[in-house]
């Protein structure tokens, strides 16, 4: 069963703390208390360039901040796998509404990743975008 929505802060390429065209797009999903652990067990994503996923997860007495930093061609790798109707339901509530954000934030380079229409809309995260 899953516990109370995640808020997932996005921050796109250029913005905040990288430096700019370096193309990471940063996501940080924060849970309070404990992840799910599918969201929360590490492990690497093997496609044309292996990378970790999540990036980095810290866990506090009251929340846990589970980030994931990568490029466009990787973001789209990953949510062509975290996407589908057999991902995990803690993985499909961060992955589908931060691939709605993906279509909206750059039209055109992630409308052909179908995506598991039967997940519950109630489940996704917040989506809140950093300025």
């Amino acid at each position: 069963m899953l516990q109370a929505r995640p808020v997932v802060l996005v921050q796109p390429p250029g913005e905040g703390g990288r430096q700019e065209g370096d193309g990471i797009i940063t996501a940080i999903a924060v849970y309070s208390g404990e992840a799910p652990l599918s969201v929360a067990t590490r492990r690497v994503f093997d496609g044309e360039t292996r990378f970790k996923f999540p990036t980095e997860i810290s866990e506090g007495m009251n929340k846990t901040r589970v980030v994931y930093s990568y490029t466009a061609d990787q973001w789209r790798e990953l949510l062509q796998a975290c996407v589908l109707p057999q991902a995990q339901g803690g993985i499909k509530q961060i992955m589908i509404p931060l691939l709605m954000f993906f279509r909206e934030a750059f039209p055109g380079g992630f409308d052909d990743i179908e995506f598991d229409r039967g997940y519950d809309p109630g489940l996704y995260a917040e989506i809140v975008r950093l300025k």
